[in-house]
């Protein structure tokens, strides 16, 4: 789709890529999905340790980032990716299904760009994304 809008014009920039971390499969191939219907590229990771190799080896546009993880929790390895040079200025959304209160005071301080709580919809995943990379963008015209 994205190769045929490209021939015509409509289209004329790369694939975002955006790095997802999710503790389930299940989630992560709902998640990747949606992202892909929306154009994303996406690499899917299901711990802490393989995000954080991840974002070293290849540069990402976006992180989408589990709250709970198997080996650390999402909040810490957020406020990792802040204090690494490399990926301090990539947004990323923690996702949170715990409770009623959509993130915690912990996660807050941990500096996420935002948040969405589970479940949501492909509309709302999208609109998301879409506002941290234009808040993104902006930021970097400045």
């Amino acid at each position: 789709m994205v190769m045929s809008l490209q021939k015509v014009g409509l289209v004329d920039m790369v694939r975002q890529k955006i790095l997802l971390v999710q503790n389930t499969q299940i989630q992560g191939n709902g998640a990747m999905r949606y992202l892909d219907n929306a154009g994303y590229e996406v690499v899917l990771t299901g711990s802490g340790m393989s995000a954080l190799a991840a974002a070293r080896k290849q540069p990402f546009d976006l992180i989408l980032l589990d709250v709970a993880l198997p080996d650390t929790e999402g909040s810490d390895l957020c406020r990792r990716f802040r204090l690494d040079e490399e990926t301090k200025g990539i947004p990323i959304i923690l996702l949170t299904s715990r409770g009623t209160t959509p993130i915690s005071p912990v996660d807050q301080t941990a500096g996420p760009d935002d948040y969405l709580g589970k479940p949501y919809t492909e509309s709302e995943l999208v609109a998301r994304i879409s506002a941290a990379l234009k808040t993104k963008k902006l930021r970097s015209e400045l």
